[in-house]
């Protein structure tokens, strides 16, 4: 391996050690937040289940209300919105967990970069002689490759979360197919098929969002944004179905299970261009540091 290799392996670790502190930093915040985040919706989550309880129980208001023909209705409402609460508390939780291993992990690489840089700078000046001139290139080079690295770590995030989406495009699919039969006569085997789904989606829903915002963080260091509310993406179905089973109920499911596959489909054909256009910014970028590489070979 020669000057120009050595160098430009030096400073990509330099570049990747800037990334890897800025996503550490970057991460530490994120638990911050969630941790303020957990604390403000624990009492919600208590609030909502205070409330449905109440009412579940209240004789008194549970003859009012079905006299006045909206008891089922209240309950569902009352329902809803603890299972919504109580949702949106353990995605929290989840992503509390996924942000403190993700800690974890970064100080071991930072740790291990920081070793490869002090050898690999050691063995460049026992042989080789550092001039200005490669200095001047040396600076430059590495201004290029930490924006090749952090276009890098925004392809994978977006690629992560496409992973992710079409995950929870492929349970839904079947949550739809089991639902629709269960419409028309599917009874035990459809509802255990519906069921099974519909965890999944749940399960997959949560990962998702939290690579959602992992990726988020990754496009704002290049100064992109890509905004979707993915609040609207219902990872509660299937509780609503098992609480309240019949007809009617199975119907709203189907239609649910239906908005969130259209939504899911508006999302993965964003991100699929997302990638593209990341990818061609990418390769404008090597062609940078291929030109710098070709002035290094004539110094």
């Amino acid at each position: 391996m020669g000057f120009k290799e050595e160098l430009l392996e030096y400073e990509q670790l330099k570049a990747n050690g800037k990334v890897l502190s800025k996503k550490l930093e970057n991460m530490k915040q994120s638990i911050y937040e969630r941790q303020n985040q957990i604390e403000e919706f624990r009492y919600v989550v208590e609030k909502e289940k205070h409330d449905y309880d109440v009412l579940e129980r209240s004789s008194m208001k549970q003859m009012l209300a079905k006299i006045t023909g909206n008891y089922e209705a209240k309950l569902e409402k009352e329902y809803k919105e603890y299972i919504s609460a109580k949702q949106h508390y353990d995605e929290l939780v989840y992503q509390l967990e996924y942000a403190n291993q993700e800690v974890l992990n970064l100080e071991g690489q930072i740790s291990n970069n920081a070793n490869e840089i002090t050898k690999k700078l050691r063995n460049i000046k026992s042989r080789y002689q550092y001039s200005d001139e490669s200095q001047a290139y040396a600076e430059e080079v590495n201004r290029l490759l930490y924006k090749r690295k952090e276009y890098e770590e925004a392809i994978n995030a977006v690629r992560e979360t496409l992973y992710h989406a079409d995950e929870v495009m492929g349970h839904l699919q079947s949550a739809d197919g089991a639902s629709t039969w269960d419409m028309f006569g599917g009874e035990l085997f459809a509802d255990i098929l519906k069921y099974a789904s519909l965890d999944k989606v749940g399960r997959a829903v949560s990962v998702m969002k939290n690579s959602a915002l992992n990726m988020k963080a990754e496009l704002s260091d290049i100064s992109i944004e890509f905004n979707m509310d993915l609040d609207y993406i219902d990872g509660t179905t299937r509780t609503f179905d098992v609480l309240f089973d019949n007809f009617f109920s199975d119907m709203q499911v189907r239609d649910r299970i239906a908005n969130n596959m259209n939504m899911m489909d508006d999302y993965i054909c964003r991100l699929r261009e997302l990638e593209y256009k990341l990818n061609n910014d990418l390769a404008e970028i090597n062609k940078e540091i291929s030109v710098w590489n070709e002035q290094l070979s004539i110094m």
